[in-house]
């Protein structure tokens, strides 16, 4: 079990997920360092946005709609596994994981698979990627 760092109410309504944040998320994705984030994410960046891990999903709304169907995807992965890797990064029913397959649904994509099976083998939280049934 890891313990995480207290981020103060005023500094986690301060954050904002913007399409550019995301798009680095992807980038880090795509450059394969999602098999040891620690090591490629600043301390800062770490204990700053962990608060975006538990956020409402309306926040996350304006960047979503501007990724396609891939970023959609690239980013399912990237915060099932910094959840998993990062200390203070775990979210429960609260993911974005799960807040992005909403996105992902509502625009009429369905989930692959091959997907569905990725996240349950690499995440041991139970809320993924569905939410709270």
């Amino acid at each position: 079990m890891s313990t995480g760092t207290w981020v103060p109410a005023e500094q986690q309504a301060s954050l904002e997920i913007t399409s550019e944040w995301l798009m680095q998320c992807i980038e880090r994705s795509h450059n394969g360092w999602t098999d040891n984030l620690a090591e490629h994410l600043s301390d800062t960046e770490i204990r700053e946005y962990a608060a975006c891990m538990r956020s409402a999903p309306a926040l996350w709304q304006d960047a979503l709609n501007a990724m396609d169907e891939d970023g959609l995807l690239t980013l399912m992965r990237y915060f099932t596994l910094a959840e998993q890797q990062l200390p203070g990064w775990e979210a429960g029913k609260q993911s974005p994981v799960i807040t992005i397959h909403k996105h992902f649904r509502k625009r009429g994509f369905k989930l692959p698979k091959e997907v569905l099976q990725w996240i349950k083998a690499n995440s041991d939280n139970r809320y993924l990627p569905y939410g709270e049934l």
